[in-house]
């Protein structure tokens, strides 16, 4: 016999981990043991390793610049063979929404956000045709915006501006700062801010495709005691 691979304590659990490339027709002999007669769990793990579905590949490594994005915090959107996203920083600095193809080519600046028309975006995005809806969380009034931009890069609107929050607790009447994306149903997207509403402790919302009616569905309520406990949660993201 011939040693192929040997581990002894790799993890702080004092756990060990022995990884490496097989050759199909070959007979392995494993030899596990443990220290001063110790016992526990034997786990073996086979991939077909020349599989190409299985190949980690690097799309597009960002780069902070001008026409590209930095620290994307969402996830993506598949629409085809292209990838739809945004990024937290980048572009002319608070973030962009970017395409990209599913091979790696094809990576475009879609829209380059600002401080007035929206920054900071975390939001996975939806599309409806050819408009692509998120939020920012910060920009517009700085509460974040709710926003549409279609897929060419033209038409971004800013739907929706949160308002400033007031006092200690950061209220307001609409909610402020939403991280999360939003839900599309018929002609009315639905989301959450973190922060603002009647306890600062964010809302739901819900908005017409349009613009118009905006209406605050749930303002989370106040929290009390050293759990900062409440009957309906805090801060959605």
């Amino acid at each position: 016999l011939s040693l192929v691979a040997s581990n002894d304590n790799s993890e702080l659990d004092f756990t060990s981990e022995v990884s490496f490339p097989a050759t199909g027709g070959t007979t392995y002999y494993m030899a596990v043991d443990g220290y001063g007669a110790g016992a526990g769990a034997l786990v073996l793990n086979w991939t077909p390793f020349n599989d190409p579905a299985l190949i980690f590949t690097t799309l597009h490594h960002f780069t902070n610049g001008i026409n590209d994005g930095a620290s994307p915090q969402s996830g993506l959107l598949l629409a085809g063979d292209t990838l739809y996203g945004t990024s937290l920083y980048g572009g002319s600095g608070p973030g962009m929404v970017f395409r990209i193809k599913t091979d790696g080519t094809g990576y475009t600046n879609v829209h380059k956000f600002n401080s007035s028309g929206g920054a900071n975006s975390y939001s996975e995005l939806i599309l409806s045709g050819s408009t692509l809806y998120g939020t920012t969380y910060g920009g517009g009034s700085n509460y974040g915006i709710v926003f549409a931009v279609n897929t060419n890069g033209t038409g971004f609107t800013n739907l929706h501006s949160f308002p400033p929050t007031s006092g200690a607790s950061s209220t307001n009447r609409e909610g402020a700062n939403p991280i999360a994306g939003l839900l599309l149903v018929g002609n009315t997207l639905y989301g959450t801010a973190r922060f603002g509403g009647t306890a600062g402790n964010g809302t739901v919302f819900a908005i017409k495709t349009d613009g118009s009616g905006f209406t605050n569905l749930h303002n989370f309520t106040a929290t009390s005691g050293p759990s900062s406990s409440n009957s309906d949660g805090t801060l959605p993201s």
